[in-house]
């Protein structure tokens, strides 16, 4: 049976990938079934290839950065977006991970992506690793 995308939205405050989870006449809630957004469609920023302020402001390096693909289970470094360098916050474009770590601490994003990935979170110097 599909869930109704109203009632995934009035529960998870989300879309789901999978729509296959009413099991003997109860729906069951699975935290894998959760979609998980990349840092640009949660935040809204555009700077996406394509999106409506890459030409005013520059594509991001988080939509880019190949070397971060499937971290967090996001495409590129869309969820590890606090450790890559010139990423969009309050309208400004960031500067370095240690010039701006701890602004990304206090993010939504950042809170959002370390309770849904919880004991799998990608810590930050694994992640930067990669990045060298």
């Amino acid at each position: 049976m599909k869930i109704p995308v109203s009632f995934r939205k009035q529960i998870l405050g989300c879309e789901w990938n999978e729509t296959r989870y009413y099991i003997a006449g109860r729906f069951i809630l699975a935290r894998s079934g959760m979609a998980k957004l990349n840092c640009w469609e949660a935040k809204k920023c555009g700077r996406e290839p394509g999106g409506a302020r890459s030409r005013e402001l520059g594509v991001c390096l988080a939509a880019t950065e190949k070397r971060l693909d499937r971290i967090n289970e996001g495409k590129n470094a869309g969820r590890a977006c606090w450790a890559v360098t010139g990423t969009l916050c309050g309208g400004k474009v960031q500067g370095s991970f240690a010039a701006k770590m701890s602004n990304c601490m206090e993010c939504e994003f950042y809170k959002q992506v370390k309770n849904e990935e919880g004991a799998n979170l990608v810590g930050v110097k694994k992640i930067l690793d990669k990045l060298k």
